[in-house]
């Protein structure tokens, strides 16, 4: 990978604009703050197009049925990497292609609440650093019992979650927490204990209840989901929203729905307990705590549901399918995976994906299996970047007949 400067531009584009946030170019997290907000989605949109089989983006939906965003305030969860600079304390994240950390305290892509939380954090951790706790981010010396990452993630309705990534568990970091919670700054305080080298914020072992509540709930399209402090969950909820209508929509009105890659099952279950009647429902991760509470987030919604531990090739190869439903990873789907979800040759393969690339690649894998595209919709779950979502609808080529 290769970084670059822009020097000057001769003649700047309608499109163009003086980045909002001044840490534009230095922060590693947005990089398309100079492209107006109203612009941004459609010029994202064209470039990845490029990437795509032609039969998929031939299948592009009109723009009137894309999944937008707000441009600001949009992002749910927050990783603050620790370090010092001088006398400052400093919470954010890496500069662009290096591991110097560059202090965001007006981060405007994040929900108030997590501003607000990170500055509540901010005093008190300062002083725990200054009695002598060792931080150690990605990228430097591990050390006993140092903090490397708080991990922050928020509901709409302004519950705060913290979770402090340590080398080995601290008490004075724990005692700091349950103060917040006591305070009313946080909803919910844990610790997890990552003492591997490398740059992974999260590790193999539990993550530890400290304080307040154990979980908090998101709702999305009418249904309360559980949001854990750190299974995976989509930071913008609001797209999140907008993408379980849309797969709504196309899912038609299955008798079983498959959710492979299920996580704590946001994407499935809020599909499957929108439709009528609702399907029964069977889902896959090799996440425990996700199956665990996908399972009794399904009991709570009295949803016909069974989740397992493991990949979908292992446990949801079924013959008996009329929906599926796929959110890989960004390295998108194993072969073998796609191979056992379509064995029984479903009505619809409904595949939501994070990465242009690996959804281009897995096209061409489902073409093979007899399975074209009918529809594509791009979901803007990330502005100010260059990211984007995708929302792609496959069926069989001699599709059968739901009964």
């Amino acid at each position: 990978m290769a970084w670059g400067k822009v020097t000057g531009i001769p003649t700047p584009a309608a499109s163009r604009r003086e980045a909002p946030c001044a840490l534009e170019g230095r922060c590693g997290g947005c990089g398309l703050q100079h492209i107006r907000d109203e612009d941004q989605f459609d010029i994202k949109v064209a470039g990845a197009l490029a990437d795509l089989p032609t039969a998929l983006r031939d299948r592009l939906a009109p723009r009137q049925e894309w999944v937008r965003s707000a441009p600001w305030d949009w992002r749910h969860k927050a990783v603050l990497l620790p370090a010092l600079r001088g006398e400052r304390l400093l919470l954010g994240g890496f500069r662009r292609g290096t591991h110097d950390i560059e202090d965001l305290p007006h981060c405007a892509v994040l929900a108030p609440r997590l501003r607000e939380a990170r500055e509540a954090i901010r005093g008190p951790l300062k002083k725990l650093v200054r009695a002598g706790l060792q931080l150690c981010p990605p990228g430097s010396a591990l050390h006993g019992g140092a903090l490397r990452a708080i991990v922050l993630r928020a509901s709409r309705s302004g519950d705060v979650l913290a979770t402090v990534v340590v080398t080995s568990p601290n008490a004075a970091l724990r005692s700091l927490l349950t103060a917040l919670v006591d305070s009313g700054a946080l909803a919910g305080a844990f610790e997890h204990v990552h003492s591997s080298p490398g740059d992974a914020i999260r590790g193999s072992g539990p993550v530890e209840h400290l304080a307040g509540v154990q979980a908090s709930t998101e709702t999305i399209a009418g249904v309360p989901l559980p949001l854990l402090p750190m299974a995976f969950f989509q930071v913008n909820p609001g797209v999140l929203e907008g993408m379980v209508l849309r797969l709504r929509a196309e899912a038609g009105t299955p008798r079983r729905l498959v959710d492979a890659y299920s996580g704590v099952g946001a994407l499935g279950l809020a599909v499957a307990a929108g439709l009528q009647p609702s399907p029964g429902l069977i889902g896959c991760d090799v996440d425990p705590g996700a199956i665990e509470a996908a399972s009794a987030a399904a009991e709570g919604l009295s949803l016909s549901a069974a989740y397992s531990i493991g990949r979908p090739e292992d446990v949801l190869a079924t013959n008996d399918t009329d929906v599926v439903l796929v959110d890989p990873p960004g390295k998108g789907c194993d072969p073998a995976a796609l191979e056992g979800l379509t064995r029984g040759t479903p009505q619809r393969l409904l595949y939501v994906s994070c990465s242009t690339a690996s959804l281009a690649r897995d096209t061409e894998r489902l073409a093979a299996l007899g399975f074209e595209a009918r529809g594509l919709w791009p979901a803007d779950m990330l502005p100010q970047t260059a990211h984007l979502e995708w929302i792609a609808r496959f069926e069989p080529i001699s599709p059968r007949q739901m009964a």
